[in-house]
Formats: C-alpha cells, structure tokens, sequence
C-alpha cells in the first residue's frame, strides 16, 4: 500500500465500472469483475487494464487515499459543470442575438417595401392625375369657366392633393365604393388606390389641395384615420384645420348645410355597417 501513488488522469471509478457513491463490497465486485475481464490469462493484451484495475481497487479501499482522490474529482466535476453551463449560456445568448438580428433585418425588410410601395402608387396616382389633366385639356363647352381659369385651379403634377386613409380590417372593412362615397363629401376626387396588405390602407387623390386638407382636417371619420401621403409637403403650423368649411364658399353651401350633409354621410355609413353586420 505505501507504493501506492493517486494520479488524476487516471479514472478508478471508470476502470472497475462503479458508481462514484459505492461502497467496499461494491468496489470488490466491481474489481472481480474487472479481473475476469482484463486478467493476462484469459484476456493478452489488456496487463495495464489489469493493473489499472488492481491500483483502483486498492486506491478505492484506502480511506485516506479515496479521501483525496474524490475531493480533488469532485472539485474537477463540479467545474466541469460549470464550463458547461457557461458554454450553454454563451450558446443561447450568441442564439438570441442571431434572432434579434434575423428579426431587425425582416423589420427594416418590411419597412423598405412599404416605402416602396407607397413611392410607387403616389407616382401612379400622378400619373393618373396627369392622364385626367390631359383628358380634362378636351372637355367641350359644358364647362362655364374658361379653362384658362379652370387649369390656374389646378396643382403641378405632385402628392400635394394625395391623402392617406387607414382602418383596421378585424373592426370595420371599407370598399371603394363606399370610401369614395363618404370622401365625395370634401370634394371631387381623382383617383382611389387601394392598398392590398394586412392592414386596411388607400391613397385618396383630389382634385383639388384645399379639398384634402379638409379630409385631413378631420384626423378620423368613423373608423377610418386620415393623413397626408406625403407629410413632407405640408406643414402643420402654417395651416389651421378647418374641417371644410374653407370649401363652404367655393360651392356656395351654407355651415347648416354641410353640417346636414356631414350628419347624412355618417349616418348612412353606421346603416351599411349595420346592414353588413
């Protein structure tokens, strides 16, 4: 026993196949086993298994010796464990900050394609404002005014008169007919683009800028929200809201009167919601 040397790298428990709670008996059944298994004389070639085996098992039956050697693996175990642990924390953070980058990256996606999209119908919307100026240039005599007068009216070709309406689809749904019905109210219109995402969206096109400002005027009719397309081109401390009373004089209607027509719209939209409830 007194040449009897511990050496960490070597696995006593391992070698006789025990568990690290065994105890005398379990360690002499776990050495005949390990005997018959690696004994020169049944098994050549396996002598240093042998002998690692005898070693184990007088190792194991010192109690000093099994002392030292359990409290320096229990030591080597336990910071086994944590390396473990650490390299699964660093595992799933390196795992949470691909996906916060995955995520970022699909955001800034959706976001460049919604600015894409709404690029290209206020230039569809300008096309199809120059396309009416064009038609309205052949319009015969029925009109009353001049078109001289009639053209100094009109804006350049821009999102200036362009508004932008939205509404959530799981509450209300609006379809053309019905959004150019209760917009008619502000003023002739142009051209309505609808939007064909998730969200209820559309791009408004007057005919005239003041007639917009006065949809925009009102931030919110029923359960439709409304702003500039292009808010760039307009700014909110230089112009008053108004509600469209600014177009009250250019049509010759009354306060009373607009406020009747107001009264009509919305009242007609909670009978179609209702009707389609």
């Amino acid at each position: 026993m007194a040449g009897l040397a511990l050496n960490m790298e070597e696995d006593y428990y391992g070698i006789l196949e025990i568990s690290f709670e065994s105890d005398k008996k379990g360690i002499k059944e776990g050495f005949k086993k390990a005997s018959m298994k690696y004994h020169p004389d049944k098994n050549p070639g396996f002598e240093e298994k042998f002998i690692l085996a005898t070693k184990a098992k007088d190792i194991l039956l010192n109690e000093e010796l099994r002392k030292k050697y359990d409290s320096v693996l229990k030591t080597r175990r336990e910071k086994e464990i944590k390396i473990k642990e650490k390299g699964k924390i660093q595992q799933k953070q390196k795992e949470d900050l691909i996906a916060k980058e995955k995520k970022y990256e699909k955001e800034r996606a959706r976001q460049e394609k919604e600015a894409k999209e709404l690029y290209n119908d206020i230039e569809k919307i300008k096309q199809q404002q120059k396309q009416k100026r064009d038609e309205r240039q052949n319009w015969d005599a029925e009109w009353k005014q001049p078109k001289e007068t009639f053209h100094q009216k009109e804006k350049d070709p821009s999102s200036q008169s362009v508004v932008k309406i939205a509404w959530d689809r799981k509450v209300e749904d609006y379809s053309k007919e019905r959004i150019s019905f209760i917009f008619q109210m502000f003023g002739d219109l142009d051209s309505i683009v609808m939007g064909t995402g998730k969200k209820g969206t559309s791009l408004i096109s007057f005919r005239e800028e003041e007639s917009a400002r006065a949809a925009v005027s009102y931030g919110q009719i029923d359960q439709i929200s409304v702003q500039w397309a292009d808010s760039k081109l307009h700014s909110t401390s230089s112009h008053t809201p108004n509600h469209g009373f600014g177009l009250l004089r250019k049509r010759n209607i009354s306060i009373d009167e607009f406020r009747s027509f107001e009264e009509m719209v919305l009242s007609k939209i909670r009978r179609m919601n209702q009707k389609e409830t």
